[in-house]
């Protein structure tokens, strides 16, 4: 920031503009924004040239212009949910922001996501402790607007019969059944966020995010409270997926080793099972599928024939797997999404059989795990 400010001083504004507009002024997962006081226009995104100019759009507007209020000539931090520099996918950042005469210097950078689940369940907790207090109407005309994003959290109030009440991201869905949403993988997240009761549930699944529109894998807390549903949720880091993926491969073959292939393939075939888009496939010694979820169509086939939408032989791929495993990307079968959604999956031999767990992002190569090419 001081480096960027002391640039500012001595070439002006025409030629800082034309330095941090630049991808190369990135560095690392740090980059600068630029911004005027007065009508918000974006004058440097070195990530994304759509957010340039003064339409920032309805869900960015509050936060800048919170941003521009707790600046000063000193300077103030504040937590905003932004896009990684390296990943484009929506991480928790903490920002830096301050005014210099009239532009205002925005910048930020990725932080831990330490303790999400507290910090999940203590904003449902506020949410479910202000409608207490102020009543229904309250509620959701706060949490319909984006004034309630608090970093990445918001919250989507179900009414009792299950029917959305508030949605300050995604609007189209007020008024729309909570059971009848599927995630793109076929998950039906929406069944089971709908079996929340009063204790509360955990519930896991792949989800756009409010900033990119990517989807990501979300981890979300629904409780029922007087007849209703709050939920609010946080997505997980991204580079976490590729090892998060390899390690519920090797807990299935552990519990394949202590309790047996039946039981293996019924605790597996269980939705509790489910870990948001982490579920198990599995082949038995001549490489016939006894257990796939969601495409029962293919039990007791050759795992030969599984094939992508685009003709990819992603079943003799996953079949070429070894005890050493192997990695495999396809194109997730996803006509609604306007992204490409890759799929990444960990493919394992053991004791003959072969172990497939698969995740997804938007990214056509797995980084960050060990035997990832």
């Amino acid at each position: 920031m001081e480096e960027a400010i002391a640039f500012y001083q001595a070439q002006g504004l025409d030629a800082t503009v034309e330095r941090y507009n630049s991808p190369t002024s990135i560095a690392g997962e740090r980059a600068l924004f630029l911004m005027t006081r007065v009508g918000l226009n974006v004058l440097t995104a070195p990530l994304d040239g759509l957010l340039l100019g003064p339409a920032v759009g309805a869900l960015h507007e509050p936060l800048l212009r919170h941003a521009a209020e707790l600046a000063a000539e000193r300077g103030a931090f504040y937590e905003i949910q932004g896009v990684n520099a390296i990943t484009g996918l929506g991480e928790l950042q903490r920002a830096y922001v301050q005014l210099h005469n009239w532009p205002v210097f925005w910048a930020a950078h990725s932080i831990l996501l330490e303790n999400m689940e507290d910090s999940t369940r203590e904003y449902v907790g506020k949410a479910i402790a202000r409608y207490e207090s102020e009543g229904l109407e309250a509620t959701f005309a706060y949490h319909n607007s984006p004034l309630s994003l608090d970093g990445q959290f918001y919250l989507f109030l179900i009414g009792a019969d299950d029917i959305y009440l508030a949605h300050p991201v995604f609007a189209h869905l007020i008024g729309t059944d909570i059971k009848d949403m599927v995630g793109s993988d076929g998950y039906e997240l929406g069944q089971v966020i709908a079996q929340a009761t009063e204790e509360g549930i955990w519930v896991e699944y792949l989800w756009h995010h409010p900033v990119t529109r990517r989807e990501q894998h979300k981890v979300t807390w629904a409780v029922r409270h007087d007849g209703m549903l709050f939920v609010s949720g946080f997505y997980e880091a991204p580079a976490n997926a590729a090892v998060r993926t390899q390690e519920y491969v090797r807990k299935a073959m552990d519990f394949y080793q202590e309790n047996g292939l039946d039981a293996t393939a019924a605790y597996y075939g269980s939705k509790a099972r489910f870990e948001g888009q982490w579920r198990l496939t599995m082949a038995d010694e001549s490489d016939v599928l006894i257990y796939i979820p969601f495409m029962p169509r293919y039990l007791g086939a050759p795992i030969a024939d599984l094939r992508t939408l685009d003709g990819q032989e992603i079943g003799k791929e996953k079949a070429a797997a070894t005890a050493e495993g192997l990695w495999t990307t396809f194109v997730l079968p996803s006509p609604g999404a306007s992204e490409i959604v890759y799929g990444h999956a960990w493919s394992v031999r053991y004791d003959g059989l072969l172990f497939s767990v698969a995740y997804y992002d938007d990214h056509p190569e797995v980084s960050d795990a060990p035997g990832a090419p």
